[in-house]
């Protein structure tokens, strides 16, 4: 297990992401891939109820509600909150907190690259797992520490960014903090390779880091247009997954019922 050796206090937190940036217009591959994890979904619904730990603006819940989903969120700072309840999207304000919800009262919990922000990722697992029914879907995504761009350039992979990012996975923790929680995996890949963090390794200004994000946007819209850059893709894709070798892990992990 890799992690930061301090533990930020609140006075950092607030002031590191008070000024954290608010991506509000998702791509339209973006909104695909939302549709297309939400179908995914479907299979574990009972009760409608979907919870997003660390909503951001509330993109992927307001697909959600596209699809009939009774969609719920929490987040930090008023950027973030904005937006959410702009969208519609019923935001809890702050850490997650279960006393706020009824307990097992959802039917997926899903939480986009928030585990690896948190100082004790094992107690913030425990508390979604208060409020995620039996037979109920965990879905959480997190950097892999083992992928690919941090081992060709280890110097300037910034996903290592204190006081962003205090915890750092590979699959094989990744997969033993949730077994130990209890949880059975029904899916785990290590896939992707973000152009965007590539070009942003050696930088921190904001042009540069906007840039950089239209570049892949760009990128991302040109290979779904193609077919046969599709294809590239998937078998790239299948090789950094054989390998542990791809940026992001997804892993879908059910409660069980008894």
């Amino acid at each position: 297990m890799v992690y930061t050796r301090w533990e930020p206090s609140n006075e950092e937190l607030g002031a590191y992401y008070g000024s954290y940036p608010v991506v509000e217009d998702m791509s339209q591959v973006t909104l695909k891939r939302y549709d297309e994890l939400l179908e995914r979904f479907g299979t574990y619904r009972k009760t409608g109820k979907i919870l997003d730990v660390g909503c951001g603006s509330g993109a992927f819940l307001q697909r959600a509600k596209f699809r009939g989903w009774n969609a719920f969120g929490t987040e930090f700072g008023g950027g973030p909150i904005a937006a959410c309840r702009q969208r519609g999207i019923a935001v809890f304000e702050g850490p997650l907190e279960p006393r706020d919800h009824p307990a097992e009262g959802y039917d997926v919990i899903c939480s986009f690259e928030v585990v690896e922000h948190v100082a004790h990722p094992r107690e913030e697992i425990g508390k979604m797992l208060q409020l995620l029914r039996p037979g109920g879907l965990l879905y959480l995504t997190v950097p892999n520490y083992n992928c690919l761009a941090r081992r060709i350039d280890r110097n300037h992979w910034n996903i290592i960014n204190y006081p962003e990012h205090l915890n750092h996975f590979t699959p094989r923790t990744f997969r033993r903090m949730l077994r130990e929680k209890g949880l059975q995996r029904s899916w785990l890949t290590t896939t992707g390779f973000s152009l965007e963090r590539w070009m942003t390794k050696k930088q921190d200004d904001e042009v540069g880091k906007k840039d950089a994000h239209r570049a892949q946007d760009e990128f991302r819209e040109t290979i779904e247009s193609r077919a046969y850059l599709r294809f590239a893709k998937a078998s790239i894709n299948a090789v950094l997954n054989l390998f542990h070798l791809g940026d992001s892990m997804k892993a879908g992990y059910i409660k069980p019922a008894t």
